[in-house]
């Protein structure tokens, strides 16, 4: 008992040493975690500056460092979306309405890891992104003697060295891996398109009836350009056309006449999606429609001869419309509404005095129907007057596929032409070019016309080859080799060897053999034809041999 109680204690202090070591170690290992959770990225605040002219800058602060984002553009409806990496959101609100310049609104959201900042225009605009700090600075729109290039798409600002440092320098670094087509659930038409970088600027813009998709400073590879004909998918998408324009990446989407685009990018896969429209009702119910619902704040109003200026008075407090009556709107009216929603009533009124309204946002214009119908004839005889003083203006319209002459003959339809009455439309045949002479307005109509109907037309490679013969051609060609020789056969005769049997029975019946009678045989030697105990020859023998062998009694 003595000895085992020291025992005891040993191994105790050593196991605690040994598990205090062990917490050592895990709360050093779970130090940089909790570290790098205190630090993880959050967007604080979005800020928003005009600048002179119709230049907006949004500031968008940070707790940390901030990250490079990753842009791209839509231009139906035209916005901006950034991407930031790593970040969270940390704004008291998610909506900013800015109406500054060409912004409308920004809207943010957080979704697997990472905060999008959608800015919504009025129009497409240039815009320049850079980091500074804690902070990305994004400047829309164009300095004040500036003009807008032909397309709109994202830039990095050069100002901003780390984020110059993190852009791929050379065109080649950014290419594309991959493009597929899928058909959505809802019979939407689905265009993946795998990045290798995905800070890669992407501009969606729509011309001629095509969406073109530009993927900036990307390279194509020579496999993934070809044409995806995609009509057996029945999705409004027809064709992606794969192609490389200059020093980008283009994909050429042809579509039905009819859908609803969106745009995305999650990390390096750009989709965009083409759905179906959504048809819309095309006829509005009338006022004694039983389909027709109204949605206001009930009400209830009961006068004898009252006032129809004080009534329509009475619905715009109502409703907190701000409604301008005209002067010519007079008379008055009695009627007695129990609970009637106050757009009901408005209905009611206007129809029962012959008035008409339209609407501008809260503001509301109440007038005769005749008066309104007649301010908008004005309108539109005002801006045909100012159509027919508009100024011309002269294009060079390149045709490539299609023949101008035939396209000209379009421009100028009967009854559907595209020219005003000022507009004039010439041919070079020799360049295959349209000269036209029309005002802006025109020229944009022709311009889409032509980028439409001037396209490759399938073709059909067919490969011949022509081989001419003459039956009255003919060609020999022959060859003649052959040995003789004649050895002695071991001092008993001899061994001749030479072409045919002929040629060997002279050999035999040589006088150099045979002394002066001509032969060294006893008897006569029976003729060379009939020496054969098989004769079987082939007519006219590419070629033959014959040996013969001299002995003292035999041949």
């Amino acid at each position: 008992m003595n000895m085992s109680a020291p025992v005891c204690r040993g191994n105790l202090g050593q196991w605690l040493g040994q598990l205090a070591t062990l917490c050592w170690v895990l709360a050093i290992g779970l130090l940089p975690s909790a570290v790098q959770a205190q630090e993880a990225l959050r967007l604080e605040s979005i800020d928003v500056q005009s600048l002179p002219g119709q230049q907006v800058e949004l500031r968008l602060r940070l707790n940390g460092a901030a990250p490079e984002p990753m842009a791209f553009t839509i231009d139906d409806p035209a916005r901006i979306s950034l991407d930031l990496p790593n970040t969270t959101l940390a704004l008291d609100s998610r909506r900013q309405d800015a109406n500054v310049g060409p912004l409308t609104t920004v809207l943010a959201a957080e979704a697997n890891g990472r905060t999008r900042v959608v800015m919504n225009l009025s129009s497409m605009v240039p815009y320049q992104t850079r980091v500074e700090g804690n902070s990305v600075y994004v400047l829309i729109g164009l300095a004040p003697g500036e003009s807008a290039g032909p397309a709109f798409a994202a830039q990095q600002s050069q100002s901003a060295p780390s984020a110059a440092r993190s852009t791929p320098a050379a065109s080649g670094d950014r290419s594309i891996r991959n493009i597929d087509f899928r058909r959505g659930a809802d019979g939407a038409g689905q265009i993946v398109v795998d990045l290798n970088d995905p800070r890669t600027t992407v501009d969606v813009r729509e011309e001629g009836g095509r969406i073109v998709v530009d993927f900036q400073n990307t390279t194509l590879p020579q496999e993934l350009m070809r044409r995806l004909d995609v009509t057996d998918f029945a999705t409004p998408v027809f064709t992606v056309d794969a192609l490389r324009a200059n020093r980008d990446a283009r994909l050429v989407v042809t579509a039905a006449a009819d859908y609803d685009q969106v745009a995305y990018q999650s990390d390096n896969q750009f989709t965009l999606e083409l759905k179906p429209a959504v048809q819309q009702a095309a006829v509005t119910p009338g006022l004694f429609d039983e389909d027709r619902e109204y949605t206001g704040q009930r009400f209830t109003m009961n006068f004898q001869d009252i006032e129809t200026r004080a009534v329509l008075q009475l619905i715009a407090d109502m409703s907190g419309l701000n409604i301008v009556v005209s002067d010519t709107v007079q008379g008055s009216v009695t009627l007695r509404l129990l609970n009637v929603p106050w757009d009901q009533a408005l209905d009611i009124v206007m129809t029962t005095k012959g008035l008409d309204m339209r609407r501008n946002g809260n503001v509301v214009i109440v007038a005769p129907a005749e008066e309104i119908a007649a301010r908008e004839q004005a309108e539109l005889e005002a801006l045909q007057a100012l159509q027919t003083l508009e100024p011309l203006r002269s294009e060079f319209i390149q045709v490539n596929y299609a023949k101008a002459s035939e396209l000209a003959n379009l421009v100028r339809g009967e009854g559907n032409s595209l020219l005003t009455e000022r507009g004039t439309v010439a041919i070079d045949e020799r360049t295959n070019t349209l000269l036209v002479n029309d005002t802006p307005t025109s020229l944009a109509n022709i311009r889409r016309l032509v980028t439409t109907l001037d396209i490759p037309v399938r073709q059909v490679l067919i490969e011949s080859r022509v081989v001419i013969v003459n039956d009255d051609y003919s060609r020999e060609l022959g060859v003649r080799f052959g040995t003789t020789s004649v050895n002695d056969n071991s001092g008993n005769g001899l061994i001749g060897l030479t072409g045919t049997g002929a040629g060997a029975g002279s050999l035999v019946g040589s006088p150099a053999l045979g002394g002066a009678g001509g032969s060294i045989l006893p008897v006569p030697a029976p003729p060379a034809g009939s020496r054969y105990n098989v004769n079987l020859p082939v007519t006219s023998p590419a070629g033959s041999i014959a040996l013969a062998i001299l002995g003292n009694d035999y041949l």
